[in-house]
């Protein structure tokens, strides 16, 4: 069975006025709401890359946000793309294999291995509480040093605060959100195989 992709209810960024949206603010107040990327991965993961300033960075980097829903996101310094994929993590036993798996396919879409990774930023609520020790000795994060596992905070309000305070960070999130590759889930035909390899303790 193949799963189904929700559509964006929004495209690009969209502007308000606090008026427009019934919000108790100065009538006249902008509202911004950030670009999403594609269905469930909304503004706070535009936000997140942003903030994390993961364009920016050399080498390779995951931004891990985990929240209510769990997003991954891969970028290498020398493929202008970002690569994203997403699932609702909804039961703890089944998150060591989603989060591992998603990490292996990601790193093979970009043709990279486990000790090419730079850094790991994590961010969201559960990321940013996460013990890096225990996570990388259960299998939740590949096995790199630790020093390159980076707790990043709440990235989403980041994010939201350089767009709010810049009119070039709002362009930059716009910017991001445009290029930045979707990959879907249901499409990855090793998917089964690598989440079941990462189901292993």
């Amino acid at each position: 069975m193949k799963g189904f992709h929700l559509n964006l209810a929004y495209s690009g960024e969209k502007v308000f006025k606090a008026r427009e949206v019934s919000l108790n603010l100065n009538p006249e107040t902008k509202v911004i709401l950030l670009p999403n990327i594609a269905g469930h991965i909304g503004g706070d993961i535009t936000a997140g890359i942003l903030a994390t300033r993961m364009e920016e960075l050399k080498g390779t980097t995951l931004f891990i946000d985990i929240g209510t829903n769990g997003e991954i996101v891969l970028s290498k310094n020398d493929k202008a793309d970002i690569i994203i994929t997403q699932k609702d993590i909804r039961e703890v036993q089944l998150a060591k294999g989603a989060i591992y798996s998603w990490i292996m396919l990601l790193l093979s879409e970009l043709n990279e291995e486990i000790k090419n990774i730079d850094r790991i930023i994590l961010g969201g609520a559960f990321g940013s509480y996460l013990n890096k020790v225990s996570a990388v000795e259960i299998g939740i994060l590949p096995d790199i040093d630790l020093d390159k596992i980076i707790s990043a905070g709440n990235t989403a309000g980041t994010g939201a605060s350089l767009v709010l305070l810049s009119e070039a960070e709002r362009k930059k999130a716009i910017h991001l959100a445009q290029k930045t590759e979707h990959i879907e889930l249901a499409d990855c035909s090793n998917f089964q195989e690598e989440f079941l390899k990462a189901m292993t303790f």
